[in-house]
Order: C-alpha cells, then structure tokens, then sequence
C-alpha cells in the first residue's frame, strides 16, 4: 500500500509499481484503486475554505497526497491510463447520508467509471477514503463498497449527471433520486446504454464536453446546468477558432467559412444560456467580422444577388458591433472596432453600386 517516495515520485513511475505485468486488469485496477485510497488524503481545509486550485491537477495531487472529488478521479483516471486501461471522470449528484437532505441545482461530487473486458464499471475512490457525514464529522471510508459497485447499488447515494453513466438501461429521473424511488419503480424510458457510451466514444474528444453539457441539462435542467451549457458552447467555439487558422495558412475559404459559422452559432446558443466573458464577447466579435470578411472577399462574385447578399454581410457587422458595444473596451476590442469600421464603409459602398 505505502509506496514509497521513489516510486511515487511522477504517475508513470508509480502506475509501474501499481500494475505490473503479470496482474491481471482487474488486480490493476484494484491496486490503483487502494493505493489512492491509503494514500491520498481528503482535503477538509481546502473544502472549508472553498480553496481547490490544488486539487485538480494531477502531480500536484500526487506532491500533496491530498485532493477533493476531482482530484482523486484525475489520478485515478491517469493512473489507469498509464497501464493502459479505459477510465473516465463521472461528475453528479450525491447523498452523503441515507437521511441527508438532496440538492440537484449542480453536480457535486465526481468518480469514476473503467472498462474491464469490455464491461464499464463504477469506482468512488474519494468515498472509498472517507466521507464527511456532517461539518464536523469524518467517517472512513468501506474498502469494497464502492469498488466496481453493481449499478443498482452505485445509484442509491450516486446520481451521475448524463443518465448513460448510471449503467442502467432504465435510468432513474433526477427526481427518482431525489424522493429515493426504487431502481425498479423508475418510470425513465429504457434504452440501451452501452449503445449510448459507444457512440459517445466514437465522438472527436473535442466535442464531447459539449454532448456531456447538453445531456446534463436535458436530464437536469438546472439554472446552473443551463449556465454550464452555455459556457461548453463557448468553450467548444474557442477550440474551433484555434483550429481555423490552418484553413488560413491553406487558403481553403470554403473550409473557413464553414467553420466560422459553426462558432457563430455556438456563440449565439449561448447567448441564451449564459453571461458571457470579456474574452468570450471579443472571440463572437472577431470572428462576426471575420466571417463577414471571409464572405466578402470569395464570395461577391458568385451572388446572384448581390443587394441580398451584402445586407447579410451588413448585419454580421451590425451583429459585431453590439457585442463589441457591450464589451469593456481594450486593445482588442478597439482593434475589432477598426476593423468593424473599415469593412462596413467598404461594404456599404459596393451595396450602393448595386
């Protein structure tokens, strides 16, 4: 259990000594699992005082040997990565107690589900070293309660936030949880949820925050998951404009385009959803303007109605500008504004010659 310093100094040391060859996947698991257990150490200070920029990162947890909820599921998760097996971070909505009162405004809690020969299975190693039952109360932790857990058993005091997490194929509705209604009294529609988990994996990993975003507020739909949507959205948008400056550097303006319009429309989704950042409101901008300017310079000529064709680009920009206007002005939204400024005025003179 008590691995030392030398093999617990970097993850891909420790995953060695944790899961040698000759254990089968399962003993591997179970290695990682009571080595997180015996060693990381639930931090009550950091949760007191809501101070948790040290227990998400992975080495920093492994440094510390303390973490919250998403710290142990990281090292969980990254331990089993370096050994080779499938895991993943479940976030939800949890009972501390059997006689706990039930808040789903958020999901606050998170574990784990791994793949063991081509079976997903559910593991708490954060609950498996303890738990707090009452501010002031610490109870360790059962060794085997919530180690590959049956679903029916997990879903008592776990309450994943997506529904193909709970690895039923009659998932229970937030407010099954929430009044304890029996796994098999639950009135949820039943499908297939291992087709579900397929096709969430055959996704692009970069898209699939999002889907996890969409599935949490269609189950929950929470002020706080509507929020949390809204922000998925914008986040996905920024992974998009980082990507299009390859389109750039080719010169494939139809490729472009066609994802400058996708960030649009992530961006005007989440207009409805949430507030957005000083940051966020500068990236809808630019690309509004961009977009407009990527049209503008491949696209006049193939109209075959021009009028038409630069009121849309006039209202991408009009679109622009009153983003930028609600936007605390800095170098960028200044730049933004110029650059609004000077396609408009060109824009406006060739509708006029049309």
């Amino acid at each position: 259990l008590g691995a030392g310093k030398s093999q617990a100094i970097s993850v891909p040391v420790l995953a060695e000594y944790l899961g040698p060859s000759h254990y089968s996947d399962r003993e591997k698991v179970r290695s990682v699992y009571v080595w997180i257990k015996h060693n990381i150490h639930y931090d009550r200070h950091a949760v007191s005082n809501n101070e948790y920029r040290y227990n998400f990162d992975v080495e920093e947890v492994l440094n510390r040997r303390k973490a919250v909820c998403t710290g142990y599921s990281n090292l969980f998760n990254k331990l089993c990565d370096e050994i080779n097996i499938t895991a993943y971070t479940v976030s939800g909505y949890s009972r501390g107690t059997p006689t706990s009162h039930v808040e789903l405004e958020a999901p606050d809690h998170a574990w784990n589900a791994v793949l063991l020969d081509s079976t997903w299975y559910l593991v708490d190693v954060t609950w498996a070293s303890g738990l707090i039952s009452d501010p002031n109360t610490w109870r360790n932790g059962d060794e085997d309660q919530y180690f590959l857990s049956p679903p029916e058993m997990f879903i008592r005091d776990h309450l994943p936030a997506q529904p193909m997490w709970q690895l039923l194929d009659c998932p229970l509705t937030a407010e099954d949880f929430r009044t304890r209604t029996p796994v098999v009294h639950s009135k949820n529609p039943c499908y297939n949820f291992e087709d579900t988990l397929n096709t969430f994996f055959a996704l692009p990993e970069r898209k699939r925050k999002v889907i996890e975003a969409e599935m949490s507020y269609r189950f929950n739909p929470t002020e706080a998951n509507q929020r949390e949507l809204g922000h998925s959205y914008l986040d996905f948008a920024s992974v998009l404009v980082d990507s299009s400056e390859q389109y750039v550097l080719s010169g494939e303006w139809y490729k472009l385009a066609t994802l400058q319009h996708e960030v649009i429309d992530y961006c005007e989704k989440a207009e409805n959803l949430t507030d957005f950042h000083n940051w966020q409101k500068e990236m809808f901008a630019h690309t509004l303007i961009n977009y407009a300017t990527t049209l503008f310079n491949n696209g006049s000529k193939k109209e075959r109605d021009p009028a038409l064709f630069y009121s849309k680009l006039e209202a991408y920009l009009e679109k622009a500008y009153n983003v930028l206007k609600s936007t605390e002005s800095t170098y960028f939204v200044r730049s933004a504004m110029k650059q609004h400024d000077v396609l408009k005025n060109i824009i406006s003179g060739y509708k006029d010659r049309h």
